[in-house]
């Protein structure tokens, strides 16, 4: 539904950039968002080399802004790097290990469970896929339900302050 609405960004909210060509983009290829991969060093994953925003479709693909190509880094040389992709309101991923990336495709299938990702429980299961841990609602790589910094009040404030919210009806969606 996210893509639906009027104010679906088309360009990238990651600041790098990025923008879609036009909104047909978004329907014609079943777009639901943004996301950010990130490309990160093979022996240091806390080094990133290269970001780039990419669309997230429907089914989970991570395409280039023209809604169906692969994404693809120019100007990198054929080596082993960590993927990483990172949602607004996820926690991020990332792989254990380097991955090859050379002028073919390498697919990273972050929904299956052969694939490794880094740190404790990196994905939540959710029927026989993986996916990202939803409600970092703040961008502070945490999801708290209360105290400082929780995810809730942010949410909460959004709610209230929505556009069309004229009442601060806490129960607006």
């Amino acid at each position: 539904q996210l893509r639906r609405l009027s104010d679906f960004p088309l360009t990238s909210p990651y600041g790098g950039g990025e923008s879609i060509s036009s909104s047909a983009v978004l329907t014609a290829n079943a777009i639901v968002d943004w996301v950010l991969v990130e490309l990160r060093d093979a022996t240091t994953p806390a080094t990133l080399i290269v970001s780039k925003a990419a669309l997230l479709q429907a089914d989970g693909d991570v395409v280039a802004t023209d809604g169906v190509s692969v994404l693809s880094f120019s100007g990198l040389a054929s080596n082993s790097y960590h993927v990483a992709v990172k949602h607004r309101n996820h926690l991020g991923v990332m792989t254990a290990a380097p991955v090859t990336l050379s002028a073919v495709t390498a697919t990273v299938d972050f929904t299956n469970a052969a694939t490794a990702t880094y740190g404790t429980n990196g994905q939540r299961t959710n029927g026989s896929k993986l996916v990202l841990w939803p409600g970092n609602a703040n961008g502070n790589t945490s999801v708290i339900s209360a105290g400082p910094s929780n995810d809730v009040s942010t949410i909460l404030g959004d709610v209230l302050s929505a556009p069309n919210n004229y009442t601060t009806n806490v129960n607006y969606i």
